[in-house]
């Protein structure tokens, strides 16, 4: 059981990209053990702003990690061409915990 909260961070970078798989068409609850989204972060983008970046993707701050919600994310925003390399990078937070 996962009992620590995840930190999300969308980095429009020039180095690297991650090519994942296309996204599920069928839209399904996140697992309610899941932990808890505590933060979104964008970095290293010197052309947009923040709101522009969390309108194309549907993970949210208090939302249950999803992974496969995380992948239509990904696809979603690489599909905007407003970046030329883009990464995701989760990861457990330092506070931890359940909601």
């Amino acid at each position: 059981m996962i009992t620590s909260k995840r930190i999300l961070t969308m980095a429009a970078l020039a180095a690297a990209w991650l090519a994942l798989p296309a996204p599920v068409a069928a839209q399904e609850e996140a697992d309610p053990n899941a932990p808890i989204v505590e933060r979104i972060d964008i970095s290293n983008n010197q052309f947009l702003q923040k709101e522009t970046f969390l309108f194309y993707i549907s993970t949210k701050v208090g939302n249950r990690y999803d992974e496969r919600r995380l992948k239509e994310d990904f696809r979603r925003l690489w599909d905007t061409g407003f970046v030329e390399d883009l990464f995701i990078d989760s990861r457990d937070s330092p506070t931890g915990g359940r909601p």
